[in-house]
């Protein structure tokens, strides 16, 4: 009887919430039908995402043919260099969230453990899960592996280690433009956003209530808001690397009431954040 197991252990946030708009990265368009290695080079594009192997040893990325025995039934990328890195990243350096990857085995059944490493687009502490993938017998199967927490990031990343793995319908999407508010009003507060443009300015609007108001005038006219009543510009910050924060303090008048962030240039808008 054929037995696979995937075992994952994760130092992460809360399951992400699939965006409607998820992508998948199968590298259909580097199919081959034969049976032999092919190398594709050393960086990869597909969709707005880019897949890049750091030179550590000899090899370049390779799939294998279709008739190629270690074929695992669809095009699977795997890094040809003995300790080589795979990295992924979006190619206009905005944020992007990681949902799910399908591992192989790469030579033969056996067992594969396979290290992944999130850096958080806004600068904070690295997101870590290890997959462990065992496969017993030909043909070799391509299983899926849920990800934790794999949200806003710049990059997801990890090593080519024996017995070494193919990987293949990565299933990624650019982050929301995302809002949230923290602290205790009146009083400091910090405001947080993910998701932006890199290197953009944004506004910071408040408002009584949730609602609809129209941008009247400037660059973004005509923009809908999810706020009304008293609606203002409290300030423009930029918006960093597409992620950050920034603190402040606010007075008895802005307690329960609102903010929207609306991001120059694409007049993006994000969610709306109740001030606690």
């Amino acid at each position: 009887m054929r037995s696979h197991h995937v075992i994952a252990a994760a130092v992460a946030m809360s399951l992400p919430i699939m965006n409607a708009g998820a992508q998948v990265l199968d590298f259909e368009h580097l199919r081959v039908e034969n049976g032999e290695v092919n190398f594709v080079g050393r960086v990869v594009t597909e969709d707005g995402f880019q897949i890049t192997e750091y030179y550590l040893n000899w090899y370049e990325f390779a799939v294998f043919g279709t008739q190629e025995p270690r074929y695992p039934g669809s095009t699977a990328l795997f890094n040809g260099s003995f300790h080589g890195l795979t990295k992924i990243s979006s190619v206009n350096g905005s944020a992007f969230d990681v949902y799910s990857i399908d591992f192989a085995l790469l030579n033969g059944p056996g067992t594969v453990q396979i290290d992944l490493v999130g850096t958080p687009a806004d600068g904070g502490a690295p997101i870590l899960q290890t997959i462990t993938h065992m496969d017993e017998e030909m043909p070799l199967d391509l299983i899926t592996c849920q990800l934790d927490g794999f949200v806003n990031l710049s990059s997801i990343e990890w090593t080519q280690e024996s017995p070494y793995h193919q990987f293949d319908n990565v299933v990624i999407s650019q982050s929301h433009y995302g809002l949230s508010v923290r602290g205790q009003c009146p009083g400091a507060l910090t405001v947080s956003w993910s998701g932006a443009t890199p290197s953009r300015q944004q506004g910071i609007v408040f408002g009584n209530s949730t609602g609809s108001t129209m941008i009247p005038n400037g660059a973004c006219a005509g923009t809908q808001l999810g706020i009304q009543g008293g609606v203002q510009l409290v300030n423009t910050i930029g918006t960093g690397s597409g992620g950050g924060s920034v603190n402040g303090n606010a007075g008895t008048f802005a307690c329960g009431h609102y903010l929207q962030l609306v991001e120059a240039g694409s007049c993006n808008t994000s969610n709306v954040a109740q001030i606690p």
